[in-house]
């Protein structure tokens, strides 16, 4: 399973800041699974497969001690994400994962969620079931 590439779903004003290579932290509450493609699908309104990057690093904060988001500062500018924005997103949760994203490569067309072999979004991200080629 190495080698099959996840999709996840991502909003599509931090999409566009990935694509850009502005947004070079992916931040989430679990970590995503390295060493494979990471197809990004845009959340509505795009609804489709736009780009894909890799995971280079994995960076947890928190290790189960809840930290104040002043904590991750190094992190919040390459997020893309104010400290206001991340408390709010962790909702009392007590760790975070920063993912440092690289290798992004912007599709000229757009794919299907059918073109991966998923009939449905993932909630955070779930296993392509067929590998794009682009």
């Amino acid at each position: 399973m190495n080698n099959v590439p996840i999709v996840i779903s991502i909003k599509p004003k931090w999409a566009d800041l990935i694509k850009k290579g502005i947004k070079t932290f992916e931040v989430r509450t679990w970590q995503l699974p390295l060493g494979r493609d990471c197809y990004v699908y845009e959340s509505y309104p795009i609804q489709k497969i736009t780009a894909s990057f890799k995971v280079k690093a994995v960076i947890m904060r928190g290790n189960g001690i809840h930290h104040a988001p002043e904590d991750y500062l190094e992190f919040l500018d390459r997020a893309c994400i104010s400290a206001g924005e991340l408390s709010e997103y962790l909702g009392g949760r007590k760790h975070v994962y920063f993912h440092e994203v690289y290798g992004v490569n912007t599709f000229k067309e757009p794919f299907t969620l059918e073109d991966v072999g998923l009939r449905h979004p993932p909630q955070s991200w779930c296993y392509a079931k067929k590998v794009i080629e682009w």
